[in-house]
């Protein structure tokens, strides 16, 4: 173990460099910002306690080598009217998540690959999963390795935090299989499962704590092998009853997908096109999942479903987004969309889609359980973005029913020469009774 530099001391030392507030988008209330000022970072996470924001996502440094990439977080104790520049913990990293509860503990994980002496292969007996816990709002952190590289950790993170700090849940891609370790000290000791024992590819999406401490987990598990011309993918919703020990999965939806660049039905903006689901659960015990489905050639479609019985029976599926794309005379591609809930109903979710022929982030806010939903509201800048940068974002609700989302923008793809992006972060209000709709 080891102790990690905060986030407090910095923020106290530049929050005036940020403190200005940044007038909101007309209508809509949203406050928007570009956190990384031309520093090359991707695919960020977000969590929110109270009044508190936190971001994470990985840095690139000018001159370094893509596995130097580092961990870089900003903060906010005001709802997101400042934040603190970007500081960068002293370890290698990708692939971060992070979340945060109402005692003041916040965790982050990480995959970190360190290289062996020739600087082309991987050392397996370092690195692996690491796990970052701060008990007191990230004045001070301590980390450790959850997971080592090699037991076998291949990709895909996601993570889950009680809200009283005591249980942390990290699933991840195995080999082969779709793991999951599970703290019940605060992140003191680590028991690892295997939530999915198919020897397929999987790729974690989300994991959120419900009431009552039942654990959902989405994953996309590939059924046909790579080779194939046609991906078929599986979005599966897994829960678990007993603190992440056993798992019970479901299969929400079916898509397929093209191999290879070029995959998405509009063009080089796109990022990866893979079936993508969220789930979120509010404070009645309902659970909300939000997904992306389609198929190969198609623009895939968003679609929302809710259970009101712990994910045993769902509502029909809805399409909450269906515009038109002009430029190409069919319907929107969308992807990655998020989800979170809380209290008695209240639920946001955001996606990308290229209905403008740009690339574009929306959301949509539901008061009652997902029952009606607001109009939507661009995020993302009025001139659209020249593309995803990574596949990560995040979204978080705060104590005044606001959400907060951050995700990346840029050119290229990310750890190659050409590829340059940067993390933005938005809050917004939530709409007023006009516009209100089914």
């Amino acid at each position: 173990m080891e102790w990690l530099r905060g986030w407090s001391t910095l923020a106290r030392l530049l929050a005036s460099a940020l403190a200005t507030r940044q007038a909101p988008t007309s209508g809509a209330h949203v406050i928007r910002r570009d956190l990384s000022a031309g520093a090359n970072d991707w695919e960020p996470s977000l969590a929110v306690a109270g009044t508190h924001v936190f971001i994470i996502a990985v840095r690139k440094p000018a001159g370094a080598p893509p596995e130097r990439s580092m961990v870089v977080t900003w903060s906010s104790g005001d709802r997101g009217l400042t934040l603190a520049a970007g500081s960068m913990f002293d370890r290698v990293g990708g692939d971060v998540r992070i979340k945060a509860s109402q005692d003041g503990t916040v965790a982050a994980s990480w995959i970190e690959v360190v290289r062996d002496s020739t600087g082309r292969g991987i050392d397996m007996s370092r690195g692996g999963l690491v796990i970052a816990i701060s008990h007191d709002f990230g004045e001070t952190w301590r980390a450790t390795i959850a997971a080592p590289m090699a037991s076998g950790v291949a990709d895909k993170p996601e993570l889950a935090l009680s809200r009283d700090g005591h249980d942390v849940y990290v699933a991840f891609m195995g080999p082969g299989t779709l793991d999951v370790v599970a703290s019940h000290d605060g992140g003191s000791t680590w028991v690892r499962s295997v939530a999915d024992s198919t020897r397929t590819g999987h790729w974690p999406m989300s994991m959120v704590l419900g009431p009552g401490d039942d654990l959902y987990l989405t994953d996309a598990r590939q059924v046909r092998m790579p080779g194939d011309s046609l991906l078929e993918v599986e979005a599966e919703l897994l829960r678990s009853a007993d603190g992440g020990r056993s798992w019970r999965a479901q299969t929400v939806s079916r898509s397929r997908r093209s191999r290879g660049p070029g995959a998405c039905v509009h063009g080089s903006a796109c990022p990866v096109q893979i079936p993508y689901a969220s789930v979120g659960v509010d404070g009645q015990g309902r659970v909300h999942l939000i997904s992306t489905e389609g198929d190969a050639g198609r623009p895939y479609a968003l679609r929302y479903r809710r259970s009101t019985d712990r994910a045993a029976t769902w509502s029909d599926p809805v399409a909450l987004s269906a515009a038109a794309r002009l430029a190409s005379g069919d319907g929107a591609d969308h992807f990655y969309p998020m989800i979170d809930a809380r209290g008695d109903g209240l639920v946001y979710i955001a996606w990308f889609d290229d209905r403008r022929g740009s690339i574009d982030l929306w959301a949509r806010q539901s008061p009652d359980g997902g029952t009606t939903w607001s109009d939507e509201v661009q995020l993302s800048r009025p001139e659209g973005m020249p593309g995803i940068y990574g596949e990560y974002g995040g979204i978080g609700i705060d104590r005044q029913g606001a959400v907060h989302v951050t995700w990346a923008e840029g050119t290229g793809h990310i750890g190659r020469p050409a590829g340059q992006g940067g993390v933005w972060y938005a809050r917004w209000d939530g709409p007023g009774l006009a516009g209100r709709q089914r």
